[in-house]
């Protein structure tokens, strides 16, 4: 997403790019949680066919509601059975490596002794990075740790610039599978042999392109102030009511529908999407825009952002969020690496770097800034903790398949938005 600044809103909610990714506070969690009513039963299996996309359950399964269903611009008789399950804990983590040590890993760490610094990036605050800039420097003395933010979703073209100069700025950088998937066309991104250093296969992300990082949550929110608990959607199909007409915001990128694949094809979402587009959805250019205009109350609600995103504001600004539970709930859950480019100025330093963070001490050092993989109820995470004892679903895009499916899926729904011919 891109991090222009979004414009001014009447309530004084604008979010900036520092505030949007401070530190979350433990309290975060229960602020929203409060904020949010009391969640449906566990879903369970679909045992009968939903008649459109635009079909809510009246259970929380896939089955069609009682109702007559609406007609469906898909054509398909039911929704299809979901290429990424559901998951009781998404991308929990792995074993963590209990510390480096041997020849190999000594060897590395005189190697980087001498590039003597390692530059490492992604969009968090510098603040909310110290505690592991610390831990690192402390057990591999003479390596600097220099942090520098940068809007994560469009560093990749960047790296793809500054490779064709051979003028590679970073070492250690974050991205999903989708954003780098241009530099792994090109063959940009390094590949190291972890496991020789003792990192365990868990952390290991796609044969050693780089180590999993962290994972984004995606939801559905809404504003508290604007939607009482009494006229909030609780399925989705309340959502193309004409009375929300002007009041849904979505980003133009065609980001924020992913995690209905968890419950249908992506026709069926398209389908849905053409549906919210005759309600003249409110189009924001980053998600930052699209967050401010639904806490400001310019918009009520948001399809969709990052949960870490929404607790920060509503820890920061008290701003008056919360999740849209529907039924069912579904969650994106977009798992991060930590890479390092081919070329990069001390690619010796990143590899013990990043093979460091997924040690127990790394690990517990980016604990102390909120990062890491989701574990609802055991991890240390506010996401964590605000998605802990809720009965939601997951839809967990972990392999290069569901990244390609989401690649076409933004096409196609920023078609169905009239965004693009």
């Amino acid at each position: 997403m891109s991090m222009s600044n979004a414009s001014d809103h009447d309530r004084g909610m604008e979010l900036t790019r520092r505030s949007a990714l401070r530190l979350l506070a433990g309290a975060a969690g229960a602020t929203l949680l409060a904020a949010c009513g009391g969640t449906s039963a566990p879903a369970s299996t679909a045992s009968s066919p939903a008649a459109s996309p635009s079909s809510a359950a009246a259970k929380p399964s896939v089955a069609a509601s009682p109702a007559k269903p609406a007609a469906s611009a898909a054509g398909s008789a039911k929704p299809a059975a979901s290429a990424g399950a559901a998951s009781a804990k998404p991308g929990a983590s792995g074993s963590a490596a209990a510390s480096l040590s041997g020849p190999k890993v000594d060897a590395l760490y005189e190697a980087a002794k001498k590039e003597g610094e390692i530059i490492w990036t992604d969009n968090f605050t510098p603040a909310r990075h110290q505690a592991a800039q610390d831990a690192f420097q402390q057990r591999f003395p003479g390596i600097k740790v220099t942090f520098v933010q940068t809007d994560t979703p469009t560093l990749p073209n960047r790296l793809l610039t500054e490779a064709a100069a051979n003028k590679v700025s970073v070492d250690a950088f974050r991205g999903s599978g989708r954003g780098i998937q241009p530099l792994v066309d090109k063959g940009l991104i390094a590949t190291t042999d972890f496991k020789a250093l003792g990192v365990p296969d868990s952390e290991i992300a796609r044969d050693g392109l780089g180590i999993w990082y962290d994972d984004a949550l995606n939801a559905f929110f809404y504003n508290t102030k604007m939607v009482s608990e009494a006229d909030r959607p609780k399925k989705l199909d309340d959502l193309v009511d004409p009375k929300w007409k002007g009041k849904l915001v979505t980003q133009s990128t065609g980001s924020g529908f992913q995690q209905l694949l968890g419950m249908w094809t992506p026709d069926q979402v398209v389908a849905w999407v053409k549906q919210l587009a005759k309600q003249d959805m409110i189009i924001a250019n980053t998600a930052i825009e699209a967050l401010n205009k639904v806490a400001s109350g310019e918009g009520y609600f948001l399809m969709s952002i990052g949960l870490d995103m929404v607790l920060d504001l509503v820890n920061t600004q008290k701003a008056p969020l919360a999740v849209l539970e529907t039924d069912p709930t579904w969650i994106w859950v977009s798992p991060n690496m930590l890479l390092t480019m081919k070329g990069s100025p001390h690619p010796n330093a990143a590899q013990l770097f990043m093979a460091w963070l997924t040690t127990s001490e790394g690990k517990g050092a980016m604990g102390q800034a909120g990062i890491g993989r989701n574990n609802p109820c055991n991890g240390g995470t506010a996401t964590d903790k605000a998605v802990c004892g809720k009965d939601y679903k997951y839809y967990v895009q972990d392999t290069p398949e569901k990244e390609a499916v989401d690649i076409k899926l933004r096409q196609d729904i920023v078609q169905a938005l009239g965004l693009r011919p």
